[in-house]
């Protein structure tokens, strides 16, 4: 099979694990190693085909022009964020996890590019652990923008609860001062 048949075409078709295990080890400035952007640019996709092929670079960089060229335009879509995808994904509603999930979620959100796979196992409610592992990148992000969105609700949901409570606590202690008033008065 060649490389290229190899490659993911998009991030549809990219296991989230995989690009997560690219984006946490690509380093996040230029080493002063390095003298240009371009060879730059060079060392990223060579580090990202690593990574997709499972070839070390020094091996990649061996290829003849002819067979890397192509390598790298087919992970063009790098240079893109990804977008959330269309999915039958159901997440849960954050106020209807249990006590335990809620607290492991708590602890994994500050991190959350480390612990993509455990935070999607706690919020998704209709997929198995096998079918999360295998989900791609595009699906992941519609599940984040979905537990975004369903997080949103709920804090609304809590604020206009709240709210309506202290007002209500509000006019009892009003009422209880007006009460005082007009013993005092009498």
């Amino acid at each position: 099979m060649s490389l290229i048949n190899r490659l993911p075409k998009s991030y549809d078709e990219l296991n989230h694990k995989i690009y997560f295990d690219i984006i946490n080890t690509l380093p996040s400035e230029k080493p002063d190693w390095i003298e240009d952007d371009e060879e730059w640019g060079s060392y990223i996709q060579f580090s990202i085909l690593s990574k997709l092929l499972n070839i070390p670079v020094i091996d990649l960089e061996r290829l003849p022009v002819t067979e890397i060229i192509p390598l790298m335009n087919g992970i063009a879509y790098f240079n893109n964020e990804p977008q959330p995808s269309k999915t039958s994904l159901k997440v849960k509603v954050i106020d209807s996890l249990t006590y335990d999930e809620f607290v492991n979620y708590q602890k994994l959100m500050p991190n959350h590019l480390n612990h993509v796979t455990e935070i999607m196992k706690l919020v998704v409610a209709n997929r198995s652990e096998q079918e999360i592992e295998s989900m791609s990148v595009s699906e992941v992000y519609e599940g984040f923008f979905m537990l975004q969105t369903s997080t949103k609700k709920s804090l609304r949901t809590f604020q206009i609860s709240l709210a309506k409570r202290l007002v209500k606590m509000s006019l009892k202690q009003i009422w209880r001062m007006i009460l005082k008033l007009f013993s005092r008065s009498h």
